[in-house]
């Protein structure tokens, strides 16, 4: 029997060998997109327990990996070890994918490319240096990046306050947490000094970028999440609902791609966003009005509208700016908090015409 046994697991490791180049990084988008799916379709706080239960199982995962490698466990949890980088995968796909996601979705592009390149290059090194990632040495500094990310998401939510220095402490409870887990590991495992000092200094690094990064504003307010946002010719409040009146959008303006608005001398032009933020979580928003000077091609503050941003509605806090009498060329307004965050950006070109374009109604 245990021969029958040793040979179905010989069997089983050959062709998993055989096939893992394709499977860790198949394993890693399909934990990715599972995550965006959970997070699209479920409840935000519900999408945040299971953020932390993969958080927890991510660590679980890595834990045995160390501890059955250094003999610890014995050998009974042999299949258990053999399919363990999978779901290591799996995991972090989940954790990266959903922060991802958070951060992706709680700012502007223009302003927050920097992190979201930062998690891109995060996933292309765990595929292209997959067997280095099994290592104790690189696994905690990427779990310290990962748990602030997480700390950073759930901290808002859980005090209710966009305070800044919550980001600070998010940071500083990741890398407390990582080290722990570090050491918890390491009384058992024994590493050598080297990994020692490389999982220490290279947390300390992942700490002080991410608060680099959050001080200079390239890192989104999470947990405030812009809903929708555009341009209109009219918009007028009924009933509790906003009745928007717009050009019907192609395609590529649909995707993000520059609107044109025409316009009539003294007509006004509106800028419509709803935000989300979790309940009782009430801030201030801002509404940043910029001309771009066709002379000097540089950008110039022209108004300036706050107003505040109570918590709790799913499809988004909605308000509102306009102004009338825009000079001809390009427009941008910045929807940003207190601190100077960039939640969103709106962009759009305006023309001098005669005749209002054919409009439609939406209702939001």
């Amino acid at each position: 029997m245990k021969q029958v046994v040793y040979f179905q697991y010989q069997k089983a490791k050959a062709l998993y060998t055989k096939f893992e180049r394709w499977l860790m990084p198949l394993t890693l988008l399909v934990g990715f997109v599972i995550d965006y799916l959970t997070f699209v379709s479920i409840n935000v706080n519900t999408a945040l327990w299971l953020l932390g239960a993969y958080l927890a199982l991510l660590g679980f995962f890595i834990a045995f990996i160390n501890l059955y490698d250094a003999g610890v466990l014995g050998s009974r949890l042999k299949w258990l070890r053999l399919y363990s980088p999978l779901a290591l995968q799996f995991f972090f796909g989940g954790v990266l994918g959903n922060s991802f996601i958070f951060y992706w979705f709680s700012s502007s592009l223009y302003v927050s490319w920097p992190f979201i390149f930062l998690f891109v290059v995060l996933m292309v090194f765990n595929d292209v240096f997959r067997h280095e990632f099994l290592k104790l040495k690189y696994q905690i500094p990427f779990y310290c990046f990962l748990s602030f990310s997480v700390f950073s998401v759930v901290l808002p939510f859980a005090l209710k306050s966009l305070n800044p220095y919550f980001f600070v402490l998010a940071g500083i409870l990741a890398l407390l947490y990582s080290l722990l887990f570090y050491w918890a590991i390491a009384v058992f495992t024994k590493p050598n000094k080297t990994t020692t000092f490389f999982a220490g200094i290279v947390s300390f690094v992942v700490f002080f970028t991410m608060n680099g990064l959050y001080f200079f504003n390239l890192v989104p307010p999470v947990p405030l999440v812009v809903r929708e946002s555009l341009p209109a010719y009219g918009l007028e409040r009924k009933n509790g609902t906003y009745v928007l009146k717009v050009e019907e959008q192609s395609l590529w303006q649909k995707l993000g791609w520059q609107k044109t608005m025409y316009v009539k001398t003294g007509e006004r032009v509106y800028v419509f966003s709803a935000i989300y933020s979790p309940s009782n979580l009430n801030t201030k928003i801002l509404h940043e009005w910029e001309y771009k000077d066709p002379k000097t091609k540089a950008w110039v503050a022209k108004d300036k509208l706050e107003f505040n941003l109570v918590g709790g509605r799913v499809e988004g806090f909605r308000g509102y700016s306009w102004k009338t009498n825009l000079n001809e060329g390009d427009w941008r307004v910045y929807i940003k908090t207190l601190r100077g965050q960039t939640v969103g950006r709106v962009d759009f070109t305006v023309k001098k015409s005669d005749k209002t374009p054919d409009l439609i109604e939406l209702v939001k």
